[in-house]
């Protein structure tokens, strides 16, 4: 929930400060309909139609990089092209002044694109998909979602962090052991510190501490007892017969880890928040 109410401030204060930059530079080429209500009905048109013009782009398959690019650049040619229009029309200026608040525009897409990567994506909020089923149900192949970097994790918590191979990749999981604790996996219960734990329905009586599928893989065995040290994790994916976590990949340091699963935003029929 955190992630939503973060992100809607976010826009509001960027729709509030897009309105206020188109007027003033509308203004300065003497267009004389350049008010804060013109400029506020622009800026959400503005981001309406980028929204429009993204969903195009996040429907192209993750597998096709080089025509997800080359849609993605055409994308916002279209986005300027049209915004110049609007521009022209809502202020009442030449096409030749219209230039004007759409260099205010880029720029300002330019600035809130230098903070999303410098500020928000780092210490804030940070979107990833899911590239295998190893969390299905609750997460789906391609399903994408919010990670949020101020939330401190908790048990059953879905968390993104950095796998402990020799060239680590981004993972998401569902935390199941926080730090200091002793875990069991047992005729698919899991103890923690000898309690047994009901943990989430898409879970009950599915806890084992060998892959279905790869026991082989595995470094622990049901009934094993699991010490976890003052800065490890441990997780599980929901998908527990096919999933590669901590069962296969040992306890993962509090270092490595990224943030709280909390925004399910795509597709649209699996919008969810998840805490």
């Amino acid at each position: 929930m955190l992630s939503l109410t973060v992100l809607t401030a976010v826009l509001i204060a960027q729709l509030l400060i897009i309105a206020a930059v188109l007027v003033l530079a509308a203004r300065a080429v003497a267009s004389t309909s350049a008010r804060f209500g013109t400029g506020l009905w622009v800026a959400l048109t503005l981001y309406l139609l980028g929204v429009a013009l993204s969903l195009v782009h996040v429907a192209i398959p993750a597998e096709h990089d080089g025509v997800a690019i080359g849609v993605g650049l055409a994308l916002i040619m279209v986005h300027l092209l049209l915004g110049l229009l609007l521009f022209r029309r809502a202020f009442r200026l030449s096409m030749a002044r219209a230039l004007a608040p759409l260099a205010a525009y880029i720029g300002l897409t330019i600035v809130s694109a230098i903070l999303l990567y410098a500020v928000i994506r780092p210490s804030v909020l940070e979107a990833f998909t899911i590239p295998t089923q190893s969390m299905a149900p609750t997460l789906n192949l391609d399903d994408r979602f919010v990670v949020n970097k101020l939330l401190t994790p908790r048990r059953w918590d879905l968390v993104a962090y950095q796998t402990n191979d020799a060239e680590p990749v981004i993972s998401c999981k569902r935390l199941v052991g926080l730090p200091g604790e002793s875990l069991r996996f047992q005729n698919g219960t899991l103890y923690v510190n000898d309690e047994a734990l009901s943990g989430p329905e898409v879970l009950a009586g599915r806890y084992s501490a060998e892959l279905a599928d790869a026991p082989e893989l595995t470094r622990y065995r049901d009934g094993q007892t699991i010490q976890l040290g003052d800065e490890e994790y441990f997780f599980v994916g929901d998908n527990v017969e096919r999933s590669k976590d901590s069962r296969t990949d040992g306890p993962t340091d509090r270092e490595k880890l990224i943030g709280v699963v909390d925004l399910i935003y795509w597709p649209f029929n699996r919008i969810t928040v998840l805490r």
